[in-house]
């Protein structure tokens, strides 16, 4: 369903692709370097870890697995809601995933979704 969003908002798979970085994002989270990405960040009020895209048009925010399951659920709502409203103020939710990794001797998840950076837009914000 995300990428029919993306679609819908005119974002081109590849050009999403690029932005979001998964060579070294998600490389980085596979090889267990997560202390790479926490440097990237910067931690929310929630103690979520906010990532911008280097040209700047996502934000990716860590959530919990209640929140990633949560998701999950409204997720069919979510998608007739933006497509019935497009101009909605909601926050536009263009990914939601769940990377496994092992550490050590344990296997760790981190669940994260990709939205909108509200703050690059071209209106005249005062």
């Amino acid at each position: 369903m995300f990428n029919l969003i993306r679609k819908f908002y005119g974002i081109n798979s590849n050009d999403y692709l690029k932005s979001i970085g998964p060579e070294t994002l998600f490389g980085s989270l596979n090889m267990g370097k997560i202390n790479s990405l926490k440097s990237q960040c910067s931690a929310g009020k929630s103690g979520s870890l906010f990532y911008y895209t280097a040209d700047g048009l996502y934000m990716l925010k860590t959530i919990s697995h209640d929140e990633f399951e949560h998701f999950k659920a409204i997720m069919r709502n979510y998608y007739h809601h933006m497509l019935a409203y497009p101009h909605t103020l909601i926050t536009r939710f263009y990914g939601l995933h769940k990377i496994k990794f092992t550490r050590t001797t344990r296997i760790e998840r981190v669940y994260f979704v990709i939205m909108a950076n509200v703050f690059n837009t071209p209106q005249n914000i005062q």
